[in-house]
């Protein structure tokens, strides 16, 4: 009995598949992203001096029309819009009218919008009327989601992965790993007449039937749990992007709206058709014998394919605005891979025993060796296509290699490839040790090719062989349990992690230029930009401008004229930087046409930077990373633990060598090293963790910024600072003339966001290359506290954007 017929009738199906996909990936690019907010009016963090008549806010990218909700809060939680929300003729903008009448003090925009690829976006900010202040102590309820919690989608895309991958796995394995080795087997027979096969056509036949049977099964265990899956997934999303609960999803027309009005709904009723297509074809397969179930099983195998195809078109793959159907493809590609050798996997444990059960002696060990052989290949090619499109789509959505660290989707990510590893280790025990071992013993040599053994299969490979494939398939699920995660956070590239300042330097027509962004986040910034020769001698311009573009928004061109402050030296500032992610900074310098020395750069030059901005730090930053940990935990110490480690094993390993009486006393001393040395990589990974949930959680003001505070902190600003900051911190003190580089102009860097840490960094320690010195000695911790809620007064009085801001 032949299972699909010839192999070109799966690659039929399977090609067929992709003519139906490619309608849907190569049509025209739609602008596909998770709608992160790029600005707001009034911005995060402003102090207005007299109330707005409303709200507004703008989205990198459309937003479903159907829902949203942007809520403001007093500093005691009550809310004071109306709840009249709505768009302004504009779908990627968003506004709220507020009341005339709104009083002095802080408020807090709590806005939630679904994106049209479908994953629901919220966020926070906050403006000051009158004075500065701080947002309230305690959440608005617009911030508590009353939808389904995050564990319930992402335990919904984990069911759904292993439904789905277990399905085309199971459908795949036997034409593309069991029916060619028995084939094969039948044709050696036939050809050389070795009874390497007894009777082949009739092994070949029942083995076929053996493994099919578990095959239909495991395909209609996962095609009905398929289709309850859909049904959940619909609630789940319908509960978020209403930010209503469960239970009452079906008491209004939400999913009715999310079906008919939004990209999520389409996509889910092809992916329900996709299922229901896999149910017939299971249906017929089972049902009718001969060429109609062979066709009907290469039919379910391609719905499986494009069921996975939805998958993609509502997964990260689809947000990316560039190149939209070569990400599509390519995440389609790693899935349809691992759902190949993960779902195989599966079909190992399950229909390879009962095709063994058909052969007998010789002929058994012959089928084992080929099938472990043909599925190592095939496994081969499925690690090919996950590292490529893998290394692919973490190029798309991992800006930097800090981000794998600093990102929840780069813990996530990094978490996936720690699981990943062991999953890949096992595969290649598989196929270097038990794979050739299981050859050896089929033709009858000893599995270590020694002499004095009896020639037989060996009976540790068996062995090993029934607790590696469900030790993959354990690490497998694990695997899918991370991606379940890792599929509902915004990628890095929307969410690259805390940010840092920047310094980039580059020679570019015997021009370096040196670029710094502080604090090089989204939001306010400061930019400085230096100019020297190739031989170091200070080069100056006649004007030198910033072009700022984003690399995966369309958000036009922003230019940031700079102003000279000293030799060779100009600085700027504002609200340009006003998204997270990766910027293309091109550095525009104009030299006099005339006069330029000998050897000096040509008048213009264009120097491109690539800058990636990130979030306020705590924004978005996992309390568990394991890069993190990882590259935290790389100490002597835990080199040193792993030697021992190493060497305890190695001990342990030559027992079997020496005489019973030797045995006992070296066993003991191999566990005694392998028990110390694990100590000591606990100890050091354990500090690597407490490491890393320190610098996730970043250092605020715990003193509220009260008439007391305030008052104390003027007193100790006029005691130590005001001699070079001013009176109203504008960097014009009587010492400033004196001073080089001159004081900062403290109204920027409060307007531009720096954080309370690098604020009392900077009062305890001091800025190195400046005249700011250490308060760290002088001020108790407490007055510093007071110092900097009365220095972030001085915000108020920010100059306008395009200023020039000094160094701190």
């Amino acid at each position: 009995m032949r299972y699909f017929g010839r192999p070109g009738r799966l690659c039929l199906a399977l090609l067929l598949a992709l003519l139906v996909a490619l309608p849907a990936m190569a049509g025209p690019p739609p602008a596909l992203a998770h709608a992160e907010l790029i600005r707001s009016d009034p911005f995060d963090g402003s102090v207005l001096q007299a109330p707005p008549a409303s709200v507004r806010l703008s989205f990198s990218e459309p937003i479903e029309p159907q829902f949203f909700a942007v809520e403001v809060y007093t500093e005691r939680l009550q809310r004071v819009d109306r709840g009249d929300a709505r768009q302004p003729g504009n779908i990627q903008q968003l506004e709220v009218p507020l009341p005339p009448d709104l009083p002095n003090g802080t408020y807090t925009v709590v806005w939630r919008v679904l994106s049209i690829d479908g994953h629901v976006v919220r966020g926070v900010f906050t403006f000051s009327v009158g004075v500065p202040g701080r947002p309230a102590a305690f959440s608005p309820t617009g911030l508590i989601s009353r939808g389904a919690p995050f564990g319930a989608g992402a335990s919904v895309r984990w069911a759904t992965f292993l439904a789905a991958f277990a399905l085309v796995g199971s459908l795949l394995f036997v034409p593309l790993v069991l029916r060619p080795v028995l084939r094969s087997a039948a044709a050696r027979t036939a050809s050389t007449g070795t009874a390497v096969l007894a009777g082949p056509e009739d092994l070949a036949a029942r083995a076929l039937r053996g493994a099919i049977r578990p095959a239909l099964r495991v395909a209609w265990v996962a095609a009905v749990a398929l289709l309850v899956l859909n049904l959940v997934a619909l609630l789940v999303q319908a509960s978020e992007v209403a930010d209503i609960p469960l239970s009452q999803v079906l008491g209004g027309t939400t999913v009715t709206a999310l079906l008919t009005g939004t990209k999520y709904g389409a996509v889910w009723l092809a992916r329900l058709a996709a299922t229901v297509a896999v149910v017939v074809a299971l249906t017929v397969a089972s049902a009718l014998p001969g060429a109609a179930a062979r066709w009907a099983r290469a039919a379910g195998a391609g719905a499986g394919a494009l069921f996975l195809l939805t998958l993609s078109l509502t997964g990260h793959a689809s947000a990316v605005p560039r190149a939209t159907a070569l990400a599509v493809g390519a995440d389609w590609l790693h899935q349809l891979a691992g759902a190949i050798w993960i779902g195989g996997l599966v079909q190992l444990a399950l229909a390879l025993p009962a095709v063994l059960r058909a052969f007998d002696g010789a002929e058994r060990r012959a089928v084992l060796a080929r099938v472990v052989a043909r599925f190592s290949l095939v496994a081969i090619a499925c690690v090919v296509v996950l590292v490529a499109t893998g290394t692919f789509a973490s190029a798309t959505h991992i800006p930097t290699l800090q981000a794998l660290a600093d990102t929840v989707y780069g813990a996530s990510l990094s978490g996936k490839l720690l699981l990943f590893l062991p999953l890949l280790a096992l595969g290649a025990v598989n196929l270097l040790v038990l794979s050739p071992r299981f050859t050896r013993g089929a033709a009858g040599q000893p599995p270590n090719a020694a002499p004095h053994r009896t020639p037989t299969l060996g009976s540790s490979a068996p062995g090993a062989f029934r607790w590696t494939v469900p030790a993959e398939i354990a690490l497998a699920v694990a695997v899918l349990g991370v991606t379940g995660i890792l599929t509902g956070v915004p990628p890095a590239v929307n969410a690259p992690g805390a940010g840092r300042p920047a310094r980039e330097e580059v020679q570019a027509d015997g021009l370096r230029v040196t670029l710094w962004v502080d604090p090089n986040r989204a939001g306010p910034n400061s930019f400085r930009v230096s100019l020297a020769g190739a031989n170091g001698a200070v080069v100056n311009a006649e004007r030198v401008t910033l072009q700022l573009t984003h690399t995966d928004m369309e958000m036009g061109v922003r230019e940031v004229p700079l102003q000279r402050t000293a030799p060779g030296r100009y600085e700027g500032g504002g609200s340009f930087l006003s998204m997270a992610g990766r910027w293309n900074v091109a550095v525009a310098v104009s030299r006099p046409t005339s006069g330029v020395p000998t050897g000096q750069p040509p008048a213009d030059v264009r120097v491109p930077f690539l800058v990636t901005v990130g979030q306020p730090p705590g924004v978005g930053e996992p309390l568990i990373s394991p890069a993190r940990i990882l590259l935290l935990s790389l100490t002597p110490q835990l080199l040193l633990g792993l030697v021992v480690v190493a060497l305890g094993l190695l001990l342990a390993s030559q027992r079997r060598r020496l005489r019973p009486v030797q045995r006992r006393p070296l066993a003991l001393a191999g566990s005694a090293f392998s028990l110390i040395g694990a100590l000591a990589v606990g100890v050091t990974v354990a500090g690597a963790y407490r490491q890393s949930v320190a610098i996730a959680q970043p250092v605020r003001n715990p003193i509220e910024p009260t008439a007391d505070s305030l008052a104390r902190g003027g007193q100790l600003y006029a005691q130590s600072c005001l001699l070079c900051h001013g009176v109203q911190g504008r960097g014009d003190g009587p010492l400033a003339a004196t001073l080089r580089p001159p004081p900062a102009d403290l109204r920027v860097h409060m307007a531009a966001g720096h954080t309370d840490e690098q604020l009392f960094d900077w009062v305890s320690n001091g800025v190195p290359g400046t005249a700011m010195p250490a308060f760290k000695e002088s001020l108790p911790e407490e007055d510093r506290w007071h110092v900097i809620n009365y220095v972030r007064s001085f915000a108020e009085s920010a100059p306008a954007a395009g200023a020039s801001p000094p160094r701190p």
